[in-house]
């Protein structure tokens, strides 16, 4: 039975830009139209389509910008277009009568949401398109009286599920899952755990009131803050950070190279466009910062132009714009964020549009959420200003912007889909297309995709259907090794990087042909497959030639995450280390991890003695690390 409720056609039309609203403006080679609307739907929290194509959104009475009461009021909906006229009017409830819903993604027969102290599960058991059973996955978030708030559910090519824990992080001690726990302290930040329920971990810690996340083809993640960068890019997981050894040493960095923001103001409403052709040129002296990160997502859609896709778009709901951001990276392991435009994606003067969330679609268009004041509401219309008159709530809206010369995105019939066309699926240019063939191949768990999923590796034209394909298989432990050391050497730095990564994610043994692999493949890697490397191979052991090999490529690194990574590697067995730096030519350059190895070798009287024959021997050859060392095992004599 489907529930029909009709869309209040009167805040549609007077919000599209073609409808006649000019406070509202994006790019000139872009059309932004309201495509729900009124009270009936309340206000949108997230949003993300099924594999049959509906879109399913997370409602709320409350304003999403602000704290809200742990009141049973927010429902998960499917909205739909009963009519065909591109507006959505029609919504069918999956679930009702739920506590503050942050976050969804699909799992399975259901839908995992976050929701106050706990991350549930809700399934739809019989397949009616209604939630009939409720398990708690995870518990713990936050404390009793203040539950934390986790959000921006992302699936991640590893299979895991991530997400930001913001306010209310620091009561998390004692977070508690499905079958296996207690798994302790998870700290505010990036946090990922397996849909199943029986893993949960840090990804990123860091303090924020609310962040949002976004991955890039490749599987590189990306972030804003709402009280700090509104583009940071996690570089490493936090497993592999020694707080207060390496010097700058972080799981994640800020990448913007600004914060200066060209927004509307009340007195200078068409100047926002910066330099863009036949539009009024943006002083400098009005520019301003970011108040609100929130929300964002890179554009992978396939329809618009080639110079949007990989860019990252962020909302600033206080500023009521949506900002846009050209991620590059040059020979190095960082990532930079720089604008393309002195003006912005989408402007507004009008302080009832509160962009929030971002998504892309699987039409390839960008999907906003705005967090609308109706009581704030400067109408354009008879009929709106009668709807509006003395309304104190939010009535959410759903914008969908699309480019005016966008390429059609072709998307297969993913209920009736064979394997085999899922995995085809996957050389789709739109990110939505190719991560929901990608969940359904992993549900599935068929394994007669194997032949197609090596012919994709092999020779698909299309990088990021390689990538998609080595996890796939993966996944589905199809990944045999002659498959695997052949994407090691593929022609694109991600496929490789990724190769490397689903055997840092296997937990599998390191072994002498691998290390080998490793010795012949490094030098001539690209920085982030470099980093993957070294991930790879901390899953030790290590034999002494393998260690040693490592121990060598210390002086030439020109990042913290290369250093941390072998560091961690190095407190398995520390002396080794130590003997390969006091005989390198560039000794010095290994002062900043020797020293704390040295610390910890001092401890025991034998290791500290062979440490002291070391720092005799290479003393005058090794004269600043002598000198470091030495130091350091007086500090310790003295503890």
């Amino acid at each position: 039975m489907k529930l029909l409720l009709p869309l209040v056609s009167c805040a549609a039309a007077a919000l599209s830009v073609s409808g006649g609203n000019p406070s509202i403006r994006p790019l000139p080679d872009f059309d932004a139209r309201v495509i729900a609307s009124g009270d009936w739907l309340s206000a949108p929290v997230c949003i993300d389509w099924k594999e049959k194509g509906r879109l399913m959104a997370a409602i709320t009475p409350h304003d999403p910008l602000n704290p809200r009461a742990p009141l049973a009021t927010d429902r998960l909906v499917m909205l739909g277009d009963a009519d065909g006229d591109g507006l959505l009017d029609s919504q069918r409830v999956f679930a009702k009568g739920l506590k503050p819903v942050n976050s969804f993604v699909f799992h399975r027969d259901g839908i995992i949401i976050a929701q106050g102290s706990q991350i549930v599960w809700l399934r739809d058991t019989d397949q009616d398109d209604v939630a009939d059973r409720r398990e708690v996955l995870f518990s713990g978030f936050g404390s009793k009286s203040f539950p934390a708030s986790t959000m921006s559910f992302r699936r991640g090519l590893d299979g895991w599920v991530y997400g930001v824990q913001g306010r209310g992080a620091e009561g998390s001690t004692n977070v508690v899952g499905r079958g296996n726990g207690p798994f302790g302290k998870i700290p505010g930040g990036v946090f990922r755990f397996m849909p199943d329920g029986s893993a949960i971990e840090t990804v990123s810690a860091f303090d924020a009131t609310s962040a949002s996340l976004a991955f890039s083809w490749d599987g590189e993640l990306f972030f804003s803050r709402a009280d700090g960068a509104h583009v940071g890019h996690v570089g490493l997981p936090e497993l592999y950070i020694v707080r207060g050894v390496i010097k700058g040493a972080a799981s994640w960095r800020k990448i913007e190279d600004h914060q200066t923001l060209f927004p509307f103001g009340r007195r200078d409403r068409f100047r926002a466009f910066g330099n863009v052709a036949g539009l009024s040129s943006q002083p400098a002296s009005t520019a301003i910062s970011f108040l609100f990160p929130a929300g964002a997502v890179i554009y992978e859609g396939g329809a618009w132009p080639e110079r949007y896709q990989g860019n990252y778009y962020v909302c600033d709901p206080l500023r009521h714009l949506i900002h846009e951001d050209v991620i590059s990276r040059p020979e190095s392991a960082y990532f930079e964020g720089t604008r393309r435009l002195d003006g912005e994606f989408i402007v507004c003067s009008d302080e009832t549009f509160r962009p929030f969330e971002l998504r892309v679609g699987p039409d390839g268009a960008m999907y906003i959420l705005d967090a609308y004041r109706a009581d704030r509401a400067r109408s354009h219309s008879r009929a709106a200003a009668a709807f509006f008159a003395g309304s104190e709530r939010t009535a959410g809206r759903i914008w969908r912007v699309q480019h005016k010369q966008a390429r059609r995105v072709e998307c297969a019939d993913f209920c009736r889909a064979s394997n085999g066309e899922l995995a085809r699926a996957l050389e789709s240019p739109n990110a939505w297309v190719r991560q929901t063939a990608l969940r359904l191949m992993m549900e599935r768990d068929d394994r007669t995709c194997q032949p197609e999923l090596e012919r994709l590796l092999k020779s698909s034209r299309f990088p990021q259907a390689r990538v998609a394909a080595v996890w796939a298989l993966h996944h589905l432990e199809l990944l045999s090794y002659s498959v695997w050391t052949n994407a090691l050497e593929d022609a694109h730095a991600a496929v490789q990087k990724n190769a490397w990564l689903t055997f840092a994610e296997s937990k599998r043994e390191v072994t002498p042909e691998i290390e080998k692999l490793f010795g012949r493949l490094y030098k001539e890697a690209d920085e982030r497959v470099r980093l993957a490397m070294l991930r790879a191979m901390a899953n030790g052991p290590l034999t002494r030639e393998g260690r040693e090999s490592i121990a060598k490529l210390i002086p030439d690194f020109k990042d913290v995450w290369s250093k941390s990574i072998v560091y961690s590697i190095a407190q398995r067995t520390p002396m080794d280390f130590v003997k390969v730096a006091f005989a390198s030519d560039k000794s010095e350059n290994f002062r900043e991890l020797v020293v704390p190895l040295v610390e910890q070798l001092a401890r025991e009287a034998e290791a500290r003695s062979r440490v002291l024959d070391l720092t005799e021997k290479h003393a005058a050859k090794a004269e600043k690390l002598t000198a470091a060392v030495r130091e350091a095992l007086a500090k310790s004599n003295s503890r």
